[in-house]
């Protein structure tokens, strides 16, 4: 049985619709964007729209529009979701519902145009169109605030296209009497009209006003209300936009000749509204009015070409938001001249990466270390791209100081009483070097006072801004401004100083053979206080003070043979606390930090191992909170640095690179994206600010870091919309499927540069066809690796295309070289590398080619061994072995098994095992192994299915579905890998409570107890599933079970109402499947709230022995584990 844990790595980012007002409060000027079933709410200042709350609604937003109820002066938030509707106010710094309940109607299709709200300027009503044929309307009374009950009226007009309240009729009309509307329908002829109607709110009905327009601009799709004192409407169509009221009518067209296909609007103020188009063209659209608020007149003024607007928003002082759904959110600023450079009447002020609609993408680990990326394609039309995703953060490199062999230590100081960190101080085995700056320059200089002649043990600016260097053979301290030497402490005879660690006041010095010295530093010199001779030798020392301090009350120091970090009270090295970390690999490097006021104590061992503790008081020394996980397998040196932002960070040294921050009071780790780094300092100058000095065996890089988060997305323009990418690790490439929409659409195949992404080269296909898939194989008996695309032909007379092409390329000098291709009667959905062969999805028939070699010349191609049909539409097929999974458009997930000849002259055989017989619209599917799957729909459904050995031969023929959980978005495809490192952590969860393996491979390799899937989604979303073991699950789902009964959903709508499997009249309770984005939100809570769900577990779950602490600690590695 497959238990399951699905959670976003990367929330969902494209803007399916905004809404700008005063939600927070009457001063406020909010934006609020909706992403798929994410809301994020905004506000407007001075450095811009910053973020003030997200929330999850539970489903999908349909629509989403703010109002404000007569009297009051904030907005409130009208959402729906599938069945549901609901209000949302900002109350004490809350989100809160205030009213809800169902549109659902038991008859009834929906309507194609998709769901439409609208409510009465008054606020005395609100109408929807959710269904062919009905609106549903949902009386309001202003004086109570309340909703009353929803009733439907039936209309005529099926195909409706759009929907809008009337302000007024005309200038000469004052408000509606009784809510207004006016319905854009299209009629079974395909034109299109308007028609009007009042809504008889105490009758229950609604009755048709005089207003109405017939056969009006052909693709007319939006209706745009006019404000009092103007009034009437304005309809924008393909060929021209026009204003009516009830006695004008006035038109404008653009002023080319090009088709407007206008996709969204945004309201600037009574006379004026924005328009965007599907090409990203923002038009602003003005009415011309007379004294007597008389229309006499529209322009249409194009002002530039933004990202293809889903939404437009108007917020203040000419800032404007650009929803999209196909490329980047914008925040831009409308400015009264043209911008020469980019030819607009606006700037860009904010950009919201996006990174959906996910088409497709691959997973690879380029550098074999473990941390994988993804590259996906991305976007839409002219805003296509590839999204290169890596969990891990790179480094702009701004030099390099090479040819330092036998470097081993690196230290920066600074220049008298600024910041800027003048002097790189290089140590090696035998002697000691410094760089410095001059004139932005970074060149060798002596510091006479400085011992060259020595390996540096450590190096400081300390109190009076001068400089500390300690060798191994005594501690020197230099002037900063003379360089010259004040004082020196020499380490007594026969012995050496093998580790220090100083701060601005404070130095320990270890002699070796467990013996420590304690010094005070002054300006003037140094001043031995203590020392103490300890049992075992010592690893390393860290005095690190708090933050906002010069001086510490303890030291920490990790110590042999017992294996253990013990931290000391200073001055009289009393010992504090100890804490055995087991095994026999020693402490290398020790750190106390504070991050987001919280202290801990980080301990990093010699096989890639880094151990991290609370400490609750540094003068008590009480350590708790033990945690441990894996970075890598070599040394681990901790190195602290501030970010940008002024926040502290640690830079842990291995060959797998780590950065560990603090987010929400819990500690983060992310790669960097470098190889192997054995030591790092902070370089920060004016010529080069917020740089780090990073070292390797012989060199020395400085560069600056990217933003410190958990994902870092690169951007590749493509102007195209790519359809589908694959990766081949021999030739270093991508090959990229790429269609250009502009007539006549067209398809290529780019040949991309692993690394720098630059196109080599392309291949394009004939005229009138279409690229549909790509991969990357290898042949049975051919050590060459190809690109095979599947095409579609697309005849103009045919419906449906009944021909496409197989071509096999190769890459060779950079080019794309056909090697073989193979006409087919069907369109060529899906290609699958099948041991050394070649699967096809052929419309609805799966055929297996084997590559085989021509009898004329030496030239190979491909040969059609065998082929399976029952099918309709094949969209995706995976494989494990012999076995063989097809994803089909309508027939859902079908098991076939390959059956090799005993004879090699005679073909093969593919034979259906079973299948699912519930028909759904899927859209992808994947292999766990050869029992277990997944798939999903396209109603945001995601599915497990299991191959039943031990039943009766009839029910082996069927594959049933096993798990079932509602995601509320849509999954364009599956792949095996996951995101960033895999480190081992220690878990006491059940069936987790093994050690996991210590190294950070990739799955494959390092074989931990949790698979993953990542999957991609049309919003923008990156999601992993994970397979858990049976006990985990049962304690996840208890934990699932406990917080759902504390936590009262949005709406009142439970968890396990929100992810119910849905069909098409009927929901199923999601079974097999942990909400992994709930458990996590668990770590989000407030303590009490915390506390409640322990208090659960332990009264309805019989969990007698869990406590708070270490609930915490095991979700958050648990969120650690799978993504």
């Amino acid at each position: 049985m497959s238990f399951n844990y699905i959670a976003y790595a990367h929330k969902p980012t494209t803007t399916s619709c905004s809404a700008s007002g005063n939600f927070t409060s009457a001063n406020d000027i909010n934006l609020i964007m909706c992403k798929n079933q994410f809301i994020q709410v905004n506000k407007l200042g001075e450095e811009g729209v910053v973020s003030v709350v997200e929330f999850e609604v539970p489903g999908r937003v349909d629509t989403m529009t703010l109002f404000r109820p007569t009297g009051e002066k904030q907005d409130l938030l009208f959402v729906t979701i599938d069945d549901t509707f609901f209000t949302l106010g900002y109350i004490d710094g809350r989100i809160e519902t205030l009213a809800s309940g169902s549109i659902d109607d038991p008859v009834g299709r929906r309507t194609e145009s998709g769901s439409i709200t609208i409510i009465d300027p008054l606020c005395r009503t609100v109408a929807l169109s959710l269904y062919e044929g009905l609106l549903k309307i949902i009386p309001f009374e202003n004086n109570k605030h309340q909703f009353k009950e929803a009733f439907n009226v039936r209309i005529e007009e099926l195909n409706i296209i759009d929907i809008m309240f009337f302000e007024s009729l005309g200038s000469k009309q004052k408000s509606c009497r009784l809510p207004t509307f006016a319905l854009l329908y299209q009629d079974n002829q395909g034109s299109r009209h308007i028609k009007s109607y009042e809504i008889r709110i105490h009758e229950k009905e609604i009755e048709e006003t005089s207003f109405k327009q017939q056969n009006i601009d052909h693709g007319s799709n939006i209706l745009i209300p006019v404000p009092v004192p103007i009034g009437g409407m304005i309809c924008v169509g393909e060929s021209q936009v026009s204003y009516f009221d009830e006695n004008y009518h006035r038109s404008v067209s653009p002023s080319s000749n090009t088709r407007l296909a206008i996709r969204s609007y945004g309201k600037l103020d009574n006379t004026r509204w924005f328009l965007g188009d599907q090409s990203g063209q923002l038009y602003l659209l003005s009415l011309q009015v007379s004294d007597q608020s008389q229309v006499i007149g529209l322009t249409l003024k194009e002002l530039g070409i933004t990202s293809i607007s889903s939404s437009i928003s108007y917020l203040d002082n000419g800032h404007v938001f650009i929803g999209s759904h196909y490329g980047d959110s914008q925040v831009i600023r409308i400015v009264d001249e043209v911008k020469e450079e980019t030819n607009a009447y606006f700037e860009v002020f904010q950009t919201y990466p996006n990174i959906g609609p996910i088409v497709d993408f691959t997973f690879v680990d380029t550098e074999k270390q473990g941390q994988g990326q993804i590259v996906t394609c991305s976007g839409g039309f002219k805003d296509g791209t590839l999204r290169i995703i890596k969990n891990g953060i790179g480094i702009e490199e701004l030099t390099t100081i090479s040819d330092l062999t036998g470097l081993s230590r690196i230290w920066s100081l600074k220049s008298e009483n600024t910041l800027n960190q003048k002097y790189l101080v290089i140590s090696f085995t035998q002697q000691t070097m410094v760089f410095a700056v001059e004139s932005e320059e970074l060149g060798p200089i002596t510091i006479p006072g400085f011992d060259s002649e020595s390996m540096t043990v450590a190096c400081n600016t300390v109190t009076g801004n001068n400089f500390l260097q300690v060798t191994d053979k005594a501690a020197r301290l230099v002037n900063y401004q003379t360089l010259e030497l004040v004082d020196e402490w020499k380490c007594p005879r026969g012995t050496t100083i093998s580790l220090a660690a100083s701060n601005p006041t404070q130095l320990v010095v270890s002699l070796g053979e467990g013996r420590l010295v304690y010094i005070e530093i002054t300006e003037n010199g140094f001043n031995q206080v203590n020392q103490t001779k300890l049992e075992y030798e010592v690893s390393c020392i860290d005095i690190t003070p708090e933050e906002g301090k010069i001086s510490s009350p303890s030291c920490a120091v990790g110590m042999w043979t017992e294996i253990s970090v013990r931290i000391l009270k200073l001055p009289s090295f009393e010992l504090l606390a100890c804490q055995e970390l087991g095994g026999e690999i020693l402490p290398r490097s020790i750190l106390m930090a504070t991050f987001e006021g919280i202290s801990y104590l980080l301990c990093g061992l010699g096989d890639g191992h880094l151990f991290s503790f609370k400490m609750a008081d540094r003068g008590m020394g009480i350590l708790t909170d033990r945690k441990r996980i894996n970075i890598g397998s070599k040394p681990v040196m901790l190195r602290p640095f501030l970010s940008k932002d002024n926040q502290l960070n640690v830079f842990a040294t291995s060959e797998k690179p780590t950065i560990i921050y603090s987010r929400n009071q819990k500690l983060v780790y992310s790669n960097v994206n470098l190889g192997e780094v054995t030591d790092m300092c902070p370089f920060n100058h004016e010529s080069f600010p917020d740089h780090l000095a990073i070292a390797n065996e012989n060199s020395i890089l400085i560069g600056q870091i990217d933003e410190i988060q958990k994902l870092h997305i690169k951007t590749v323009q493509l102007h195209a919309q790519p359809m589908k990418i694959c990766h081949q690790p021999s030739s270093k490439s991508y090959g990229l499927l790429i269609t250009q929409f502009e007539e006549p659409e067209s398809s290529a195949v780019f040949y991309l540069d692993e690394h720098t992404f630059q196109k080599k080269s392309e291949f394009r296909l004939d005229n009138n066809e279409l690229g549909q898939s790509i991969i990357s194989c290898t042949f049975a008996d051919d050590d060459n690796e190809y690109f095979v695309v599947g095409t579609t032909i697309n005849e103009a007379d045919e419906e449906e295309p009944s021909k496409g092409r197989i071509i096999v390329l190769q890459a060779q000098d950079d080019k794309l070289v056909v090697r073989a291709e193979k006409d087919v009667k069907g369109a060529v959905m899906c290609l699958h590398s099948f041991n050394g062969k070649l699967l096809a999805g052929v419309t609805g028939r799966l055929i297996l080619f084997k590559w085989s070699d021509q009898a004329d010349d030496d030239s190979k191609d491909l040969v059609q061994e065998c082929s399976c049909s029952g099918g309709i539409y094949i969209l995706d097929i995976d494989s494990h072995g012999d076995f063989i999974l097809v994803g089909d458009m309508m027939k859902s997930v079908q098991l076939f098994r390959y059956e090799k000849p005993e004879d090699q002259n005679v073909s093969g055989s593919i034979s259906l095992i079973c299948k699912d017989y519930h028909y759904s619209w899927l859209s992808t599917a994947a292999m766990f192994n050869e029992r277990e799957f997944v798939a999903t729909d396209n109603r945001g459904n995601i599915f497990t299915l299991q191959k039943n050995e031990e039943a009766s031969e009839e029910e082996r023929k069927q594959l049933p579905r096993v798990g079932k959980f509602y995601l509320a978005d849509h999954i364009n495809k599956f792949q095996h890998g996951f995101i960033g490192m895999r480190m081992s952590s220690e878990l006491s969860l059940p069936g987790l409570n093994n050690p996991l393996p210590s190294s950070a491979e990739p799955l494959s390799q390092a074989n931990p107890p949790i698979k993953t899937i990542l999957f991609g989604t049309i919003s923008g979303g990156i999601g992993v599933l994970a397979q858990l073991p049976q006990d985990t699950y049962l304690f996840i789902h208890k934990l699932q079970q406990a917080m759902a009964n504390v936590v009262i959903g949005l709406a009142n709508i439970s968890r396990d109402t929100y992810r119910a499997f849905r069909s098409e009249r009927t929901r199923e309770p999601s079974t097999n499947f942990i909400d992994g984005d709930f458990i996590e939100s668990f770590l989000e809570f407030d303590q009490e709230t915390q506390q409640k769900v322990v208090d659960e577990l332990r009264d309805k779950f019989d969990e007698k022995y869990i406590n708070l602490e270490e609930l915490l600690k095991n979700v958050e590695d648990l969120s650690h584990l799978i993504h």
